[in-house]
């Protein structure tokens, strides 16, 4: 299974547990198999990253405590502010307001941790399906820029993962710099843009202004000096439109960029 793959049946599988009360190891494990086999019923489970599974598995049953935690504990401060509200108590209604403040601000954070990738802190695939789309399609119009970084493969073999890694977050925090947009990490080494208020031809210059501010330094680890560059595709669309239909046409401009770039560096 590669990385989109698994990333793909890893977010149908939280979008389909979370509808539960209780979710067990085993009913996780079985949920994940069932929609690995609707990606490609010749797949070898074996194959999958364990380690990764079992992380996702501890964040949605952490996640799922601490939901029912705060549950409770609204419930407590519902139950306090009636009677505070029945004695007349200002004391404990103010008591109880502090309170719910503190358990709004930690639900906040709990949402931010739902719909963030973990390693470079912009929004996941979670976020994308269950924010922006619906059913698939786009709720508003926008404009997306597709990014894939130029051989991430070579520096992963050549530098090592931990390389890797750092490239992946400086990409992604440089995308983040393009006002009134969301960076969603697509999987591996593929970032999307999103912007409900600028037009490709905005995020087309702004990329291309990164791309050349790249190609004018080098980027050091452990002693090793490398480039990085970024290939992508932009396109508008409109709300309603399938996000697949426009995935696969912004991502043969992504290509067609890449080769261009391959072209002209030699």
């Amino acid at each position: 299974m590669n990385t989109k793959d698994l990333q793909t049946v890893t977010n149908d599988t939280l979008k389909e547990v979370r509808n539960y009360e209780i979710v067990t190891p085993d009913f996780f494990a079985d949920t994940f198999y069932n929609k690995a086999m609707t990606v490609d019923p010749s797949i070898d489970i074996e194959g999958v990253n364990k380690d990764s599974v079992e992380n996702v598995l501890d964040k949605v049953l952490r996640i799922q405590k601490e939901t029912k935690d705060h549950t409770s504990e609204l419930k407590d401060n519902i139950s306090l502010a009636s009677a505070a509200i029945e004695n007349k108590d200002d004391a404990g209604l103010g008591q109880v307001k502090n309170k719910i403040d503190d358990l709004y601000n930690r639900i906040l954070h709990l949402e931010e941790q739902v719909y963030v990738d973990e390693l470079t802190k912009v929004q996941n695939r979670k976020w994308l399906f269950e924010e922006v789309l619906e059913n698939n399609h786009f709720k508003k119009d926008g404009a997306l820029t597709f990014v894939d970084v130029d051989k991430f493969k070579v520096i992963n073999d050549s530098y090592g993962h931990v390389a890797g890694d750092k490239v992946l977050v400086m990409i992604a925090t440089l995308t983040t710099k393009l006002e009134d947009s969301k960076t969603v990490r697509y999987g591996g080494d593929e970032f999307i843009v999103i912007s409900e208020s600028a037009d490709k031809k905005y995020q087309q210059k702004f990329f291309d202004n990164i791309n050349s501010n790249l190609a004018k330094k080098d980027l050091t680890y452990q002693g090793h000096k490398f480039k990085v560059g970024i290939s992508f595709g932009s396109i508008n669309y409109k709300a309603g439109d399938n996000f697949h239909a426009i995935i696969e046409e912004v991502d043969k401009m992504m290509y067609e960029h890449k080769k261009a770039r391959a072209t002209a560096a030699k």
